[in-house]
């Protein structure tokens, strides 16, 4: 099944070949062993999840939490079982949670992690043990403040393996930038700290090759 500029409301598992191009998918999707999910531009609302033994690629689009779509409301999330390989590149966004026990590898990509609640955004990665994060050339992975939001819980936790990969030669980055927020909200003055937490205290980062760049993060 491909589709091209054509929206998608169901729920199907993905047995055979899924290709989506400039579209949006609403649903609950499970791309079972031997299944493969293409997307070029393509964004997910709901609860995508790549069992063992599926594939999941994406050139851009990206996760999202919410889309109402004829009266009807998905939650979203991105669920990566152990045996499962998710493949990311371009311009990605993560507006909803990715929790990995399998391998995600990144290449060529801004990841862009936006919690927001006020945009109904709530994204966040979670490594498992167990999870593999392989980074290639030219990643960054971002965390992103949509104009007007109140960002209190965005993520970054590690408790597998992130590796940047041999061969890499370019500097990869994980930006997690702390910074204050002076707002109002009613009559409430409000001081909240951005603190974009990144933990790696239960898991590991191997750098093979050219230059990691990381944030402050908590470590054991």
């Amino acid at each position: 099944l491909a589709l091209d500029g054509i929206g998608l409301s169901n729920s199907l598992p993905v047995t055979g070949t899924f290709a989506v191009t400039n579209s949006p998918v609403s649903g609950n999707f499970t791309v079972a062993n031997g299944g493969v999910f293409t997307g070029n531009n393509a964004s997910t609302y709901g609860n995508l999840t790549v069992a063992s033994g599926g594939l999941f690629i994406a050139n851009g689009g990206g996760v999202g939490e919410m889309a109402i779509l004829g009266g009807t409301s998905f939650s979203g999330s991105l669920t990566v079982a152990h045996g499962a390989v998710v493949n990311l590149a371009g311009n990605f966004g993560i507006n909803a949670p990715l929790t990995n026990a399998g391998t995600v590898n990144i290449s060529n990509a801004v990841i862009n992690v936006d919690y927001a609640p006020f945009y109904i955004m709530f994204g966040g990665i979670v490594n498992q043990s167990g999870g593999l994060m392989n980074l290639g050339n030219n990643v960054g992975i971002y965390f992103a403040t949509p104009n007007g939001s109140l960002v209190t819980n965005a993520y970054f936790i590690n408790q597998g393996i992130i590796v940047q990969m041999p061969g890499t030669v370019t500097t990869n980055t994980i930006s997690c930038p702390t910074l204050p927020f002076l707002g109002q909200a009613g009559n409430q003055q409000l001081s909240i700290n951005l603190a974009f937490n990144f933990d790696t205290s239960q898991g590991t980062i191997t750098n093979y090759s050219g230059t990691l760049a990381l944030p402050g993060f908590r470590t054991n």
